[in-house]
């Protein structure tokens, strides 16, 4: 008992030291922040944006746009105008998509582009793990965690893996509480060009066959969620959902940490979809 309370507080001691040699920064400005202790505790409050205290500072942190309702119920992009009843997007009405709802924490801009690219090409995992933790919060207020039962993250071709060294879905999952993760369901079996920088097109074309079932049992009968980093055009995500409602699944919603936004000149139209 007592040597366990002496060990805590030496590792209590040694923490406190080194956030005073090495006190934690902005990962989007670089300014300095309170210690981590103290963020972390203070960082279960009702805006989401509070869960990236440990990340970013004030300053950046207000800069975050969290997605909130109204949205569209089927791709899940925020409308510019805060009211009104709940309905398609125009994209959706005209394109329904293969998935059933697709939801995000934030808009893929700014500070929360600067964390996601330090998480994913700076190797920042601790980043994924608070990342992982608005993923999570996103799906329990605006998904539907009843209607899941089985949860499979975006996977990267083996290539790119060895390159990386890590799958960034894989880690934001680490910690999900929920549903069973289904790390080797899907799989990539073209790579591909980076699609930074494609259009819609380009992008569909891109990925329609990049990916395949591994386990269809696994899959058949069963409500699936697709978890991806970020949604852009969504061809991605719908290139899965259309795999793995090919292998049997009844249903695939999808989940992001990040989803971009209409052009500024669109946002004027409530209807309009990335």
């Amino acid at each position: 008992m007592i040597a366990g309370r002496l060990r805590a507080a030496a590792l209590a001691a040694g923490r406190s030291c080194l956030l005073v040699l090495f006190p934690p920064r902005c990962l989007a400005c670089r300014a300095f922040l309170s210690p981590e202790g103290e963020a972390e505790e203070a960082a279960a409050g009702e805006d989401l944006r509070e869960l990236l205290r440990p990340l970013l500072c004030p300053f950046c942190r207000r800069r975050v746009t969290a997605l909130e309702p109204p949205f569209c119920p089927r791709c899940g992009i925020m409308f510019a105008g805060r009211s009104g009843p709940i309905r398609l997007c125009g994209r959706c009405r005209r394109e329904p998509p293969p998935f059933a709802a697709a939801r995000a924490a934030f808009a893929y801009e700014g500070a929360v582009r600067e964390l996601l690219h330090a998480f994913k090409y700076r190797g920042r995992l601790r980043a994924g793990r608070f990342l992982g933790r608005c993923l999570e919060e996103t799906w329990r207020r605006y998904g539907k965690p009843e209607e899941i039962d089985l949860v499979v993250p975006v996977p990267l071709h083996p290539g790119r893996l060895r390159q990386r060294g890590f799958n960034p879905v894989e880690q934001l999952l680490r910690r999900w509480q929920g549903p069973p993760v289904g790390r080797d369901v899907l799989a990539r079996v073209h790579p591909g060009p980076s699609q930074t920088g494609l259009d819609r097109a380009a992008r569909r074309a891109h990925v329609a066959r990049a990916f395949r079932v591994v386990e269809e049992a696994a899959v058949r009968g069963r409500r699936v969620l697709l978890v991806d980093d970020v949604l852009t055009t969504g061809a991605t995500a719908a290139a899965c959902a259309r795999v793995l409602r090919e292998a049997g699944a009844s249903e695939v919603q999808v989940l992001a940490v990040a989803r971009t936004l209409p052009r500024p000149r669109n946002l004027r139209e409530p209807d309009d979809n990335p």
